[in-house]
């Protein structure tokens, strides 16, 4: 589901903003673990909100999605 954007910090409010809620929504719960622990390393390699792209963003939810954790893995 969709948080609400006072639910938000405003990393998350970023990732959000950059996905866009159809991306969001698609992920499983594992995949969603996945992709909060690649974005959490990217923050932590930044060390700044402000240098990360959007392109990298997009770039660690396609690894997990289409590489790492492909839907047809999860609904087996």
């Amino acid at each position: 589901m969709y948080p609400n954007e006072e639910q938000m910090s405003e990393y998350t409010q970023r990732v959000y903003d950059v996905l866009g809620q159809a991306r969001v929504a698609l992920l499983t719960p594992r995949q969603t673990a996945f992709v909060n622990r690649g974005y959490d390393r990217l923050l932590e390699d930044h060390e700044c909100l402000e240098t990360i792209t959007d392109d990298e963003i997009i770039g660690v939810w396609e690894r997990i999605v289409y590489h790492t954790s492909p839907i047809a893995l999860e609904v087996y």
